[in-house]
């Protein structure tokens, strides 16, 4: 009798690496992730509230720095912190508008099954995994921030939404490269090694960072 693992579709889940721990670093198996995955925003008005809240915050953080930037009697290293505190706020405001924005946007954000993907704050459509030639993670201090995936031909995408953890990639972008920030999602992390082997399945190559 076939085992379950031979029996199921292979359209409705990938095998992704699992997590080595204390006591296993070697021969660690693989963590099985049902198909589609659907990543989403958590809705409603308390997170609304804090990411407008985040927003002011940031807002002022960036007034507080440039006063002190352009404050008389100001020594080179104060202008230089207010400089740095003005740069820093400005980052978490635009970081804090994005997630706003998504809010407001169709959920879910982005949804990855076994044919393609869809980031819906990029393209107006999904994009197969045969169009990707190339994928790597995005990495933060402690989790995923996102994929950085190379495609095989140029796609029509929006650069924008911003996120502070992707920001470096912004102005590298090329036709063919489309950035997917998974910050904002809980899931993140299984969806950057569920992307990564997708890209693997179907002939791309793929970097965990």
């Amino acid at each position: 009798m076939p085992s379950d693992d031979q029996t199921q579709d292979p359209a409705s889940f990938i095998d992704v690496p699992g997590d080595p721990t204390m006591t296993r670093t070697a021969n660690i198996p693989p963590i099985r992730v049902p198909l589609p995955l659907e990543a989403k925003i958590r809705s409603g008005f308390h997170s609304f509230a804090l990411h407008v809240a985040a927003a002011m915050l940031s807002g002022l953080t960036v007034w507080l720095g440039l006063w002190v930037l352009f404050g008389d009697g100001a020594g080179l290293d104060v202008r230089a912190a207010g400089l740095f505190t003005a740069l820093l706020g400005a980052a978490y405001f635009i970081n804090a508008v994005s997630f706003v924005i998504d809010l407001t946007r169709q959920q879910p954000l982005l949804t990855v099954d076994a044919s393609g993907f869809w980031d819906r704050r990029a393209t107006a459509g999904p994009i197969p995994w045969s169009q990707v030639e190339s994928a790597k993670s995005i990495t933060g201090l402690f989790s995923h921030q996102g994929a950085f995936l190379k495609l095989r031909r140029p796609v029509e995408a929006r650069r924008r939404p911003i996120r502070l953890a992707t920001f470096h990639y912004l102005f590298r972008r090329r036709g063919n490269e489309l950035i997917v920030p998974v910050n904002s999602f809980s899931n993140r992390d299984i969806i950057v090694r569920a992307m990564l082997a997708l890209v693997r399945r179907h002939g791309g190559a793929a970097k965990n960072r």
